[in-house]
């Protein structure tokens, strides 16, 4: 019995196709995030425009990306995901906790503005507060200088090692800790 070349193309059709489907419903099943979506479907293909290395917390505006910051994903071994070169950057918008993060998303200085009435001033933080993750952009803290207290926002962490916040006050915080005792060395505390 010989089996005819055209009944050899239809096997090899019949199993690239079975290979196809599988590979599409695994890709869907296993990695929702990552493949690509067409006409409010999910098609079983790794979309490369959402594969990147991810957020490992909540990451506010401004926030001034370290190496821990960022962690590959849950992707099979054979999928290049390169590491962005974000370190030292800031976040130009707020990130999820698992949400994929591209260059394109930081800038080399922060964005700070502060809502109106209020005003920015640069104090010294510990860097132990910034690496734990107590301190990030968007956290209300209590500046000590002497026998005051302040309340502030932090706007960005700034500074070759994380050594300064730039906060927002109130005017008259503001001037009240910019005529302060020199003696009287600022604390930061969340």
């Amino acid at each position: 019995m010989t089996i005819a070349r055209w009944q050899i193309w239809v096997v090899y059709a019949v199993l690239t196709i079975i290979g196809s489907v599988t590979i599409a419903v695994r890709t869907i099943r296993h990695y929702p995030r990552f493949s690509m979506p067409v006409r409010g479907w999910r098609v079983g293909v790794l979309d490369g425009s959402r594969i990147g290395y991810v957020a490992t917390r909540a990451i506010p505006r401004n926030h001034r990306f370290v190496d821990a910051d960022l962690v590959r994903p849950k992707l099979p071994a054979s999928v290049a995901v390169n590491a962005p070169n974000v370190s030292g950057r800031y976040a130009v918008k707020a990130f999820a906790k698992g949400a994929v993060v591209q260059p394109g998303d930081t800038e080399s200085t922060p964005f700070v503005t502060a809502p109106v009435p209020r005003t920015t001033i640069v104090v010294p933080v510990p860097p132990e507060l910034v690496n734990s993750g107590a301190i990030d952009a968007g956290t209300n803290v209590a500046i000590v200088f002497g026998k005051n207290s302040i309340s502030a926002t932090v706007e960005a962490i700034v500074g070759a090692k994380s050594d300064s916040a730039i906060v927002s006050v109130s005017r008259a915080d503001a001037l009240s800790f910019i005529n302060r005792d020199p003696k009287a060395t600022p604390t930061l505390l969340p």
